[in-house]
């Protein structure tokens, strides 16, 4: 929530992309949901924010950076990195040593 939030209201979804000032137009052009609203809104109403060639173009792109961003950080993540580097912690026993016991 705290990711989709801020971009669906930078994305357009409530108002057109051009009543933002300049520089938020900017920033609003690295938003993936703009084009999915600029989309829609061009299905519905003919009229988008965003030529629709643009729109399909950056959507592709986004679904194909998507997996290979995923990719990335699992290889980077600390359960993948920590094995190869020689950092892995031994794994605590579950089972308590029967043959150290007291009576």
């Amino acid at each position: 929530m705290l990711v989709i939030t801020p971009l669906v209201f930078l994305g357009g979804s409530f108002y057109s992309v051009d009543m933002l000032p300049p520089a938020w137009q900017t920033v609003t052009l690295f938003n993936p949901v703009l084009y999915l609203i600029s989309g829609f809104r061009w299905s519905f109403f003919e009229v988008a924010d965003v030529s629709v060639g643009i729109s399909l173009a950056m959507i592709s792109l986004f679904l194909l950076g998507c997996p290979g961003l995923v990719d990335v950080q699992n290889r980077l993540s600390p359960e993948t990195v920590a094995p190869a580097a020689g950092l892995v912690q031994p794994k605590p026993a579950l089972a308590r040593d029967r043959s150290q016991s007291i009576d």
